[in-house]
């Protein structure tokens, strides 16, 4: 009776290494094909920076335009809507846009501002557009702007990009929006802006 169990145990180990050296010859390695892709033009950012633009928009609805400057760059840059990328009129550096808004202030007769209906898209660019040369965190704002003065008011749709460095401060600033109603309510030019 020993013989024939272990007869059978030979059999049965036989059995069981054939199977497994022929699943092992059966599988044959897959070929995995590697999909390379470029990276996005464009991806979804942290919303902190909606918190910025936002925190910047009521700012300057205070007129608290020191305060402002706390998100801005040392070297930012505030583009106007008039002209084309060649031709805008531009403020170049913090002093000078923060000297700006304070000079608007106490010249344009505005008695009082308010921004609402706001919508914040904060994106990263991977690569240069035609329209703008750059690369980074963006926030694109759409709101409106309702400007109180001696004369009445006015409301604007505006579009405005704000960029930003690598330290989470606004390095450049692309607004958007017709300028004609503000003009006619505060009876100023603009285009010197």
């Amino acid at each position: 009776m020993k013989r024939s169990t272990s007869k059978f145990g030979l059999r049965l180990g036989l059995l069981f290494c054939s199977v497994f050296i022929l699943s092992c010859l059966g599988t044959k390695e897959k070929e995995v094909d590697v999909v390379v892709t470029d990276q996005p033009a464009v991806e979804v950012a942290s919303p902190t920076y909606s918190i910025i633009v936002e925190e910047s928009l009521n700012l300057m609805q205070d007129f608290d335009f020191d305060g402002l400057g706390k998100h801005f760059a040392d070297d930012v840059e505030w583009y106007w809507p008039n002209g084309g990328m060649e031709s805008r009129s531009i403020i170049k550096g913090k002093q000078h846009v923060i000297n700006f808004w304070k000079d608007w202030r106490a010249t344009s007769g505005v008695e009082s501002m308010q921004f609402y209906n706001s919508d914040f898209m904060p994106l990263r660019t991977n690569k240069s557009t035609d329209q703008y040369n750059i690369v980074g965190v963006v926030v694109l704002y759409y709101g409106d702007i309702t400007i109180y003065g001696k004369n009445g008011s006015t409301t604007v749709r505006q579009h405005i990009v704000f960029s930003f460095n690598d330290d989470k401060k606004i390095q450049k600033v692309f607004s958007y929006y017709d300028r004609t109603g503000i003009t006619q309510l505060l009876s100023v030019d603009l285009k010197s802006t």
